[in-house]
């Protein structure tokens, strides 16, 4: 700003209008006084030296190399800073180049710790391991595919039962494929779905209207020998985290999910879309 203002006047009132800002933002008010009154005694379009004197840094800038022959520091660079130095390295060998225990550690762990698809989290009933529920229900892969037109779709994001937005419920039996979204954590909107599917299994009755039951509607109109033997939701279905947008974009979202994996002569979602279709 000191260089930008050639005038003395002009540097004042931009500094002013700077310290306005910074308190609009809430900056610490001491701060921005102490460095404002600070900024406020420059003369020339470089800041003033300390007040206490410049001390001589005795720190010594060490550069290694393994060629210090080749590279040396001209007379300029010494008159700019005596302190620096290089220095001798000795150079990596083949067995360092095979046998480096730390990157190969930091290596492994990132590899671990990163996800291109749906993990498990391996402590709620959606991934089978909470009380009696031991099947894992989560659709880890890359990518999910629409079995009608044979398109794989990538899962980039990385998602597990504790996030929010797209999911897609994938039948067991056929190529059938749910999508719906949540606001909620995906564990908690499938605790829902296995309640109204225990509720609904027993009298085998469901509303059509009632889009909560929409995964056991499939089954009766589809599978309904293999319902007998599907008390559990999990038995029927798996599920796969497909995105987590801003809930302002889920609706549209969700439309354009169910664009790409539905199956179109099979629509497992009862409930209408009041977004139309996004391609």
């Amino acid at each position: 700003m000191r260089r930008l203002n050639v005038k003395k006047e002009d540097f004042e009132i931009s500094l002013e209008r700077l310290k306005e800002k910074a308190l609009r933002s809430n900056f610490p008010k001491l701060l921005t006084k102490r460095i404002v009154n600070t900024a406020s005694l420059w003369e020339s379009r470089f800041p003033p030296s300390r007040q206490n004197g410049e001390e001589t840094e005795t720190k010594i800038l060490t550069w290694a190399t393994a060629h210090p022959k080749l590279i040396t520091l001209s007379e300029r660079q010494h008159e700019l800073k005596p302190a620096a130095v290089v220095t001798f390295k000795k150079p990596a060998n083949l067995s360092t180049h095979l046998i480096h225990f730390r990157k190969l550690c930091h290596k492994r762990a990132s590899n671990e710790n990163t996800h291109d698809h749906s993990p498990a989290c391996g402590k709620c009933s959606l991934c089978g391991s909470w009380g009696p529920y031991n099947i894992n229900m989560v659709y880890e892969s890359p990518n999910i595919e629409n079995k009608i037109t044979k398109q794989q779709f990538n899962i980039r994001n990385n998602l597990n039962c504790r996030n929010f937005g797209i999911y897609a419920a994938i039948c067991k039996q056929c190529p059938a494929i749910y999508v719906g979204q949540t606001v909620t954590p995906f564990k908690d909107r499938w605790s829902k779905h296995r309640s109204d599917w225990k509720n609904n299994w027993i009298n085998k009755n469901v509303d059509c209207k009632n889009d909560h039951a929409a995964l056991l509607k499939h089954y009766l109109a589809r599978h309904p020998d293999h319902l007998q033997w599907c008390s559990e939701i999990s038995s029927a279905w798996k599920v796969a985290f497909l995105e987590e947008p801003s809930v302002h974009l889920i609706d549209m979202r969700e439309t354009h999910w169910r664009d790409l994996l539905e199956d179109k002569k099979a629509i497992v979602n009862i409930q209408t879309m009041v977004w139309p279709r996004v391609k």
